[in-house]
């Protein structure tokens, strides 16, 4: 290929894609902005204790401690960390990445299932998503579980339009590593079951793999995640008698969309647009009378060549699945339902609120959705860099080590809290223990004076506020020295004498 074939070419893409590319610039800044900005918080730390470890001692770790996640991103963070460093950064690098690519992804998913219209709002929405950009902002796996997922469905959707093997190896291949990535993948893979096992049953093989070549890839799937499964299971036993997720109800669910959507305004026209898109499936003959204002397409003018129908039901499986099936069992049995856990069905959710704007309106109505979009979530993102989200230890850390003494004693509470304290920490000479719920029998010092680290960020195990802990501080210590950071409270202390 000479050069000005090459050139026009690129011209052409360039030309052909331009608002994409702008959408994707546009979510790629505002991912990678202020990346390394706030400190390491305690599951960060985390995450860069278990890249630490090799291969095999991840597994057993996992296997062992309370984190209660698979071993894949952790074992990817181990080869990124030791090419790029440990700063906050650079660990939080790898999610921008997945973060930001998602939303090219999100317009090819988008393409497949509802046109290009559709699939360039959905891209506009996850690429300003003040959800999606915090997440792409944090050392942990839900960028990446997002971006799988996305990958997962896109193999899913081909090989649906165009049965090749490369389409069947790329499902299998995204799919295990979605699993791999986070446990809540599994309902991901049951959406796409319960798809198409519909399809199959209503439409026989029009518009989904051929029924037993897909029981043969999800045979096979099953076999590449028996060690994850066994590893769930285990976490799953270990969860039983003793996790920090409460009961949810359903102002929690509520909670939840919102976050997904941003704000109450958007949920507001994300759930009317969703709305819409689910009646136009359904092609009521009422819906006629009102103007034509409502066409639903006998077809979806997507590629993926199934029906208009069809591409609402997927979106409303992969949507509900990953927030009603935990949100169940949380119900019946361990709680297990979070939020970011089903971070994957928030991309379901913007992708069925721009099929429901170009349902309902021509382009005049998409660029109307699109402003109120972009007016919201400017707010949402001009408020999320402004505020504080992360106990600030690193400049805690910093300060307890500019003014400590050899040998002094820096005591954390709640004990969970060593993980950053350790990440920031640069002094040999400094003692770092944690204290349980039994807080206020601190080591014996004797006369000498300690450190005592309080991170406000959450209410501790046994429901103890700062107040609480500061009252009880004084019936046995001296308060020496008090410095406040952003949900960190550090104290010098010393042992009252006795009278």
């Amino acid at each position: 290929m000479n050069y000005r074939v090459y050139h026009s070419r690129v011209l052409a893409l360039l030309r052909n894609n331009y608002l994409l590319i702008s959408i994707f610039l546009l979510g790629l800044g505002l991912r990678i902005y202020n990346l390394g900005a706030e400190s390491i918080w305690f599951d960060e730390a985390v995450s860069v204790a278990a890249s630490k470890l090799d291969f095999l001692e991840q597994i057993r770790w996992s296997l062992d401690s309370s984190d209660n996640n698979p071993p894949l991103y952790y074992a990817f963070l181990r080869v990124w960390v030791l090419m790029f460093g440990d700063s906050e950064f650079a660990v939080r690098v790898p999610s921008a990445i997945f973060g930001s690519f998602s939303i090219p992804l999100i317009y090819i998913v988008g393409s497949l299932l509802a046109g290009r219209k559709a699939a360039l709002l959905s891209a506009f929405i996850l690429a300003v998503s003040v959800f999606h950009i915090k997440f792409s902002q944090e050392g942990r796996v839900y960028a990446l579980t997002a971006f799988l997922a996305l990958l997962s469905y896109y193999f899913l959707l081909n090989s649906a339009a165009e049965r090749k093997r490369i389409n069947s190896i790329g499902y299998v291949i995204s799919s295990a590593l979605l699993i791999y990535a986070h446990y809540y993948g599994l309902f991901i893979i049951l959406s796409q079951n319960i798809f198409c096992a519909w399809q199959f049953l209503t439409h026989r093989k029009t518009g989904s793999p051929d029924f037993k070549k897909w029981i043969a890839l999800q045979m096979i799937l099953g076999i590449i995640c028996i060690p994850g499964l066994y590893i769930l299971y285990r976490h799953s036993i270990g969860i039983q008698n003793n996790f920090w997720l409460s009961p949810p109800t359903l102002h929690v669910l509520y909670d939840c969309f919102e976050l997904y959507s941003g704000s109450i305004y958007l949920l507001i026209l994300f759930a009317a647009l969703s709305v819409l898109a689910a009646i136009g499936a359904v092609g009521t003959g009422v819906l006629r009378h009102f103007g034509g204002i409502f066409k639903p397409p006998a077809q979806s003018p997507g590629e993926a060549g199934m029906s208009y129908g069809g591409s609402v039901f997927l979106l409303l499986l992969w949507l509900s699945v990953p927030v009603a099936v935990p949100f169940l069992i949380s119900l019946v049995s361990t709680p297990i339902f979070f939020y970011r856990y089903a971070i994957a069905g928030s991309l379901a959710f913007y992708i069925l609120a721009s099929c429901g704007a170009v349902m309902t309106g021509g382009g005049r109505f998409v660029l109307l959705v699109t402003g109120i979009v972009l007016i919201f979530s400017s707010l949402n993102i001009f408020g999320y860099y402004e505020r504080v989200d992360k106990p600030d230890w690193r400049a805690g850390v910093n300060y307890i080590e500019s003014n400590a003494g050899a040998g002094d004693v820096i005591v954390l509470y709640p004990w969970y809290e060593t993980e950053p304290a350790a990440y920031y920490s640069g002094r040999d000479d400094l003692t770092i223990v944690s204290l349980g719920d039994e807080f206020y029998a601190a080591p014996d010092t004797g006369d000498k004076e300690f450190w005592l680290v309080l991170c406000d960020r959450w209410l501790d195990d046994v429901g103890h506020t700062k107040e609480t802990v500061e009252k009880r501080i004084g019936e046995s210590y001296d308060v020496l020295e008090r410095k406040d950071f952003p949900y960190l409270y550090i104290y010098r202390l010393k042992q009252k004498k006795s009278e």
